[in-house]
């Protein structure tokens, strides 16, 4: 189960979202078949979720992130917590609801600062703030602030692959504000030493075409396809139950908030 944790994280830093959703995929099974609740449990739902995402999936994505933060609070367990809400945003930043999107940000934001602080989830949360707000009109030196901030905190944690990322949102945040006195250029030209240094010829934010996109869908850019759909895509709600399982772990916690596996809640009582 180590192992697959660390397989789905390489995955989340490397770009490699098939690879993260069939090795979360795994972890999660493992934690059923060994009826392991616990830390395993969720991080293996929380990088599930991640990896829905990155290939698409928003609403299978917003159901495990959601049952992710509940597990968490459930047993009692901060590691990730702050990641959990960043990713979460991530996922109502792309289906247009900015307002939840900053919400998320800002509580996944006081979380990464509680305590000694969570170094990795800090900047994501910040990065997400700058991005969301330049996309609602916040005045343009807020935005920079913020996103120099994440810089700042990304390079602390060493996470350069994420800040890779990052700078890409940083580049559509300042485009919202057209003159940018040269700074896009700037950001540009750190953006492709990263690269360099990662080993990687690009990187984007947004999440790929998922598999029900037309061919004519797919010949478009990501950004265009997915804000044309914007609200359409985590409107859908079930409520799960807790103890009684029915299909598939992944498949319940992919498909209704507030589930809680049959084994993690016997060990709860």
């Amino acid at each position: 189960m180590g192992v697959c944790l660390y397989q789905t994280l390489y995955a989340e830093a490397h770009f490699e979202w098939e690879d993260g959703i069939r090795t979360s995929a795994q972890l999660l099974a493992h934690a059923e078949d060994y009826a392991m609740a616990g830390l395993y449990l969720y991080l293996g739902t929380l990088m599930a979720g991640r990896h829905h995402f990155h290939i698409g999936e928003l609403l299978c994505a917003r159901h495990l992130l959601s049952n992710a933060i509940n597990l968490s609070t459930i047993f009692g367990i901060r590691t990730g917590r702050s990641w959990a809400h960043a990713f979460l945003g991530d996922v109502f930043f792309i289906d247009g609801r900015l307002e939840d999107a900053l919400r998320w940000y800002a509580t996944g934001n006081e979380i990464a600062r509680e305590g000694r602080g969570d170094g990795w989830g800090l900047p994501l949360t910040l990065i997400g703030m700058a991005h969301v707000s330049a996309c609602l009109g916040v005045d343009r030196a807020r935005v920079i602030e913020l996103a120099e901030e994440s810089f700042r905190a990304y390079e602390a944690a060493g996470n350069i692959t994420a800040m890779a990322t990052g700078l890409m949102r940083y580049l559509e945040a300042l485009a919202a504000y057209g003159d940018d006195d040269g700074r896009s250029a700037a950001v540009r030209a750190r953006l492709a030493r990263l690269l360099e240094r990662i080993g990687v010829a690009r990187c984007d934010f947004w999440p790929v075409l998922p598999a029900s996109a037309t061919a004519a869908e797919r010949a478009r850019p990501a950004p265009d396809y997915w804000r044309d759909r914007a609200g359409s895509e985590v409107v859908a709600t079930a409520s799960g139950p807790v103890g009684r399982d029915s299909q598939s772990l992944l498949v319940n916690l992919s498909t209704m908030d507030g589930f809680v596996p049959a084994f993690a809640a016997r060990q709860l009582r």
